[in-house]
């Protein structure tokens, strides 16, 4: 008897029993995971470019694959839960003093740790700025130490610039983790958030240990960014393009000149129109370059806008300022010359423009009397045109006297003057 079978079966005469065994392949799972990631790029005046990595892994092999970026020199502090370590070339790898472009594949030794222990990795290395692509370490396949690569999960970018330099595009896998604020007399900065603080995503990645990082000067304009298990290579590359402050203003500043003195002589309408739809090319620009478009609000740009307006109300205030006659015309009283009693004007006077001369008719002068006098006024018109304005009236004794008086005898005959008296002998 068998107390513990489930079934029992009893067979008679011939019999076969026929049994298939299936096994199953154990599928290899990654046996390291990157769990948090913090990397600290500072851009130097000397044209390199100083990196700290912080790492927060848990794996179970006895040493770990990383490969630093193209140049990239390795610092003397390589720290594993707060002890030094040396870097252990691959063999065959390409080294930083070689010349090669290759990238250079280095082992970290964790033969003294446990396999469920969390470990915080710091790499620390230089590299120049030769191109504008910002590339992180990475953990690829190595077929001797790491036949698979490990699981990363958020990794965060923190790029510091030199105060002189401006952030015009940037580009790859990664997202912004910072607005862009107005300060005063410095146009729109950067605002790192309050979750991508990086003291606070320092204290994030070596959260539930004792590992003390040591420190890492920072200076210059702060930007984070961050992204999901990034792509390797230059595919997962940060691209920034940047330009010098002196040169970013010295644009602003040309260019609002060269808008301001072509406006200048346009009217304010026409001006408003022109100006309006500089704003929504602005705003257009806005959305397919928003950091370049952000730059262009700044200091330099109000300055030289407030510079533009006082030279236009200046320039429109002297042109409205009355003036001289044109074509110069001298009015009588100027040039002591009587002026013509009426009829056509001068020949030699020229023509004045149709837009300038008033809709109000110009009175001729006519005469009331032998002691009548004949003057002329200069009025300015809507446009800064002078015209000439003739109009009679009465004077003194005195002024009838200092008129010369033509001399006539009886026996000339002389046709009188058209609009003036007809004269009399006797």
């Amino acid at each position: 008897s068998m107390p513990e079978a489930a079934g029992a079966f009893e067979f008679t005469g011939t019999w076969s029993l026929v049994l298939e065994a299936l096994r199953y392949r154990i599928e290899p799972a990654k046996q390291a995971a990157v769990e948090r990631a913090f990397v600290r790029m500072v851009m130097t005046r000397g044209d390199r470019i100083a990196v700290q990595a912080l790492y927060r892994i848990r794996s179970v092999q006895q040493r770990l694959a990383v490969a630093l970026p193209p140049g990239a020199e390795p610092a003397s502090e390589q720290r594993l839960n707060g002890r030094r370590f040396d870097l252990e070339l691959a063999p065959g790898a390409t080294g930083p003093k070689t010349g090669e472009r290759g990238r250079g594949l280095y082992y970290v030794p964790l033969a003294r740790t446990l396999p469920d222990e969390v470990l915080v990795l710091e790499l620390r290395y230089h590299t120049a700025v030769e191109r504008p692509d910002l590339m992180i370490p990475e953990f690829p396949i190595d077929r001797d130490v790491q036949p698979l690569a490990p699981a990363v999960q958020r990794v965060y970018l923190a790029v510091y610039v030199p105060e002189e330099m401006r952030v015009l595009m940037q580009s790859g896998p990664w997202t912004e983790e910072f607005d862009w604020d107005m300060e005063p007399g410095r146009g729109l900065q950067p605002r790192v958030k309050q979750s991508a603080d990086p003291q606070s995503l320092m204290n994030w990645v070596t959260e539930g240990t004792n590992v003390t990082v040591g420190d890492f000067a920072v200076d210059g304009t702060g930007l984070v960014y961050s992204s999901i298990d990034p792509p390797p290579g230059a595919g997962g590359a940060l691209k920034l393009r940047m330009c010098d402050y002196r040169l970013w203003n010295g644009l602003l500043i040309v260019g609002g000149l060269i808008v301001g003195a072509a406006l200048l002589r346009l009217r304010w309408g026409t001006r408003l129109w022109i100006l309006a739809w500089l704003a929504l090319i602005w705003c257009i620009a806005a959305v397919v370059f928003p950091i370049a478009a952000a730059q262009l609000v700044d200091r330099t740009l109000f300055l030289v806008g407030a510079g533009v307006l006082v030279v236009w109300l200046f320039s429109d205030a002297v042109r409205r300022r009355p003036g001289g006659p044109p074509g110069g015309f001298i009015p009588a009283e100027a040039s002591g010359e009587p002026p013509p009693t009426g009829g056509p004007l001068p020949a030699d006077m020229p023509p004045l423009p149709a837009e300038a001369v008033r809709a109000e008719a110009v009175p001729t002068a006519a005469r009331t009397g032998d002691d009548a006098v004949v003057s002329a006024e200069v009025v300015l018109a809507d446009d800064d045109v002078m015209i000439e304005r003739r109009k009679s009236g009465h004077g003194t004794a005195s002024d009838a006297g200092d008129q010369p008086q033509p001399e006539t005898t009886a026996s000339e005959d002389r046709p009188p003057q058209e609009g003036g008296p007809r004269h009399d002998p006797e």
